[in-house]
């Protein structure tokens, strides 16, 4: 089965703690705990973004570079956000 995001979409996760899948389906999966964090659900990829493919201190990477399965994850409480 495949995904498609015909535009753009936002996801907020408020909950820290949840355990996520570093693999696309069908390929060996690993698990670690995230923060709260946003989901850009759109079709990018490392190379033309200069975004990296795997967490890092900087707080957001591509996960699943490439279509169909590419998101942009940002790791910030949107709790602690001031207006």
């Amino acid at each position: 089965m495949t995904i498609q995001v015909p535009l753009p979409a936002l996801v907020v996760l408020l909950l820290p703690g949840a355990l996520v899948a570093q693999a696309p389906p069908g390929q060996t999966k690993e698990t670690e705990a995230e923060p709260p964090h946003w989901m850009l659900l759109t079709p990018l990829d490392t190379a033309s973004t200069g975004i990296p493919s795997h967490p890092n201190a900087g707080g957001s990477y591509i996960m699943f570079a490439g279509p169909p399965y590419a998101h942009l994850m940002v790791y910030q409480d949107p709790k602690m956000l001031k207006p």
